[in-house]
């Protein structure tokens, strides 16, 4: 019969941080997190000391399960919330806990240099990004090839995509810079259409933001053909030569500022990819494993590269039921 692990020296502590830890965790899937517009979690720095396989500075990692076993090794969960291939660790034997009462404590072999820090820029979002993961919120990362050096940027918004990106067109549109070609439109516009111009433009703004275009499905040239419309029918000051060139220029503004936020909105938020893709993602660049947290309850250190595994286990705590 196989020796079971022994029992680590700290496992009174364990254990009795554990007990008291809330049992409604679980069945929450966490805590509800406050939620901000955007801001980028920093995770502590594991992978500076994670890839030391022996001594007292490594770093202790947690593995929660419902059996006991002797060795760890990595699979696909094969749901929505998973990140992945891999074996799922984390920083915190409360978040083990979570999956099962046989807390496995164990040290990376991976070294630091190929353990991949993701520090998502998180994004606001009413709802949970993913069904299976309680607490979650969209966000994008930056990830460097170590060999390279070139850095690449990624974005998990899952079913928080279209209000994401709502809300970034939205502030692209406000720091949108108009080009000298339509300055020269404007300048030689006459005295009318230049004080209509800026409440025209922001009443087609407000109209573009506005639950009943994204309902219609309206893009940018169909809300300036209809506040165009309704500018015509209230302004009598314009002139049919004043209003061909409010229609000119408003429909240049829509084309630039279609344009522009595009290319900007394709830059901040790089390749968008599920979930469960950050495992095959850091696998492409040249890592071994990688550390996130900030983006949903707890932190997950996750090993996917099979040269590490399986892990052997220092220790198990059992919790009581």
């Amino acid at each position: 019969m196989p020796r079971r692990p022994e029992e680590p020296r700290s496992a009174r502590d364990l254990r009795r941080a554990i007990t008291e830890f809330d049992a409604g965790f679980a069945r929450r899937g966490g805590p509800r997190r406050p939620r901000t517009t955007r801001r980028r979690a920093n995770p502590p720095p594991v992978g500076a000391r994670a890839g030391a396989p022996t001594g007292a500075d490594a770093e202790v990692l947690y593995h929660g399960a419902k059996e006991e076993w002797e060795e760890l090794e990595a699979n696909d969960p094969g749901y929505g919330g998973s990140l992945g291939y891999g074996l799922y660790l984390t920083t915190d034997p409360q978040f083990a806990a979570t999956f099962g009462r046989y807390i496995h404590e164990v040290v990376s072999p991976v070294p630091p240099d190929r353990v991949a820090q993701i520090e998502p820029d998180i994004y606001d979002c009413g709802n949970d990004m993913q069904l299976y993961t309680p607490g979650s919120a969209p966000f994008t990362f930056r990830i460097a090839d170590p060999k390279t050096g070139e850095e690449h940027t990624y974005s998990v918004l899952g079913d928080c995509e279209e209000e994401v990106k709502r809300a970034r067109r939205s502030e692209l549109r406000e720091a949108y810079m108009a080009s000298a070609r339509l300055k020269e439109l404007v300048a030689g516009a006459s005295e009318a259409v230049r004080d209509d111009l800026d409440a025209l433009w922001r009443a087609a703004t407000r109209e573009a933001d506005d639950v009943r275009s994204r309902v219609y499905g309206k893009d940018m040239a169909d809300v300036v053909e209809e506040v165009f419309d309704n500018a015509a029918d209230a302004d009598a000051r314009l002139t049919e030569e004043d209003l061909g060139t409010v229609r000119s220029i408003l429909t240049r503004v829509a084309e630039e500022l279609d344009a522009s936020v595009g290319r900007r909105l394709s830059a901040q938020l790089g390749d968008e990819i599920d979930l469960d893709q950050l495992s095959s993602v850091c696998e492409r660049h040249g890592y071994s494993a990688f550390f996130i947290t900030g983006y949903a309850p707890g932190d997950e250190y996750v090993i996917f590269d099979d040269r590490y595994l399986p892990l052997k286990v220092r220790g198990v705590t059992k919790l009581p039921r």
